[in-house]
């Protein structure tokens, strides 16, 4: 037996506490709310349910589930320029068998002010490092790839304290306090007004009308602030239980004791972890220098203070304190740097999110 407990308002009242009796039950309520969000990607975007994948275990796990569901879907891959070499190995052959099953995949390579971008890039641009407050990576190489499309993603309570939280269907916002969470029992009854009211008002299904809910509203307006999370109340149990009993192949890092993937250098996964990454990947861990003393080389180009002489340097002040968040840098240029994203995991964030060595 399993039980999730999240504690939420009266309008979520029937997610405050879940009880699947078998991995069997917890598969069909995903593959429910699945189905449910089809229905509203078709009607509102008039366009297939996106699946987000990372190439990591519960991105693999929501892949199957959309398999499972009967539902239209298409799958999309954000191109970051940090994954490991055996994700990038994994998605591409994950995305051979999709697409030998009709399903369309799209690898997404972010733009930034509309040009094309990368990390290395970005670093210059910013001239800043990514800290755990200057999240601009997250924005730009993650959370852009859908634009106008109603997204699943793999997210979970259970991955963190930060995503305890979560709902089934939410809508971002820029802080954890402007994002709004809803269940499922109030989507479908809400969805059922909004389609009452089209006929009662002789409104087409992208017209606003009085009684919408934001989460209708903002799918009718077609933005990709709308997103749902079928598998939110998995444990990492019923995600291994589900992929034995699947057997869903997965990331080869899992089977080296690697219990989370994603970006590599991520500051969020402390500066210890960053260094085992680098250990592994030291090709990327150049790339990082490189990146650094392009960026310190555009701040005195720019006449911008820094404390830095050469990009090993930054290298060195990042292990020691970027993960934390720290900067030298005052405090209104942090805010600048940082696009207002300062909590991008709190806000709804990507399906690329987890951590290598979390």
């Amino acid at each position: 037996m399993y039980t999730q407990t999240n504690l939420f308002g009266d309008d979520l009242s029937e997610e405050k506490s879940i009880i699947y009796e078998s991995i069997e039950e917890a598969e069909q309520a995903a593959i429910e709310r699945i189905k449910l969000a089809s229905q509203f990607s078709e009607y509102y975007y008039h366009a297939p349910i996106l699946i987000a994948y990372s190439g990591g275990k519960d991105s693999d796990v929501l892949l199957r589930l959309a398999q499972k569901s009967g539902v239209k879907y298409e799958v999309i891959h954000s191109v970051t320029t940090l994954d490991a070499p055996e994700t990038n190995r994994h998605v591409n052959e994950v995305f051979e068998r999709e697409r030998e099953r009709g399903i369309n995949c799209i690898k997404h390579i972010p733009t930034y002010k509309g040009e094309q971008t990368n990390m290395w890039k970005l670093i210059e641009i910013k001239r800043v490092p990514p800290t755990r407050i200057t999240r601009y990576c997250c924005k730009t190489l993650k959370e852009t790839s859908t634009p106008n499309r109603l997204v699943c993603l793999g997210v979970r309570r259970a991955e963190s304290s930060k995503r305890a939280n979560r709902s089934v269907f939410e809508v971002r916002g820029k802080t954890f306090k402007e994002a709004q969470g809803y269940s499922m029992m109030h989507m479908a009854e809400a969805f059922n007004t909004a389609l009452d009211e089209q006929e009662l008002y002789g409104t087409d299904n992208n017209e606003l009308n009085p009684s919408d809910c934001y989460m209708i509203t903002t799918m009718k307006k077609k933005k990709n602030d709308a997103v749902v999370n079928p598998i939110v109340d998995w444990t990492d149990a019923m995600i291994w239980e589900y992929k034995n009993r699947e057997q869903i192949p997965m990331n080869p890092l899992y089977a080296e004791g690697i219990g989370r993937v994603g970006c590599i250098g991520c500051p969020l996964a402390g500066s210890k972890k960053q260094k085992r990454e680098f250990e592994r990947y030291p090709k990327i861990r150049e790339m990082y220098i490189n990146a650094f003393q392009k960026m310190v080389n555009k701040r005195k180009a720019d006449g911008l203070k820094t404390e830095w002489k050469t990009g090993e340097e930054c290298m060195e002040w990042w292990l020691r304190n970027g993960g934390l968040g720290l900067t030298p840098l005052p405090s209104q240029e942090r805010k600048n740097e940082n696009d207002g994203n300062s909590d991008n995991d709190t806000c709804v964030g990507s399906a690329n999110s987890n951590n290598l060595f979390a």
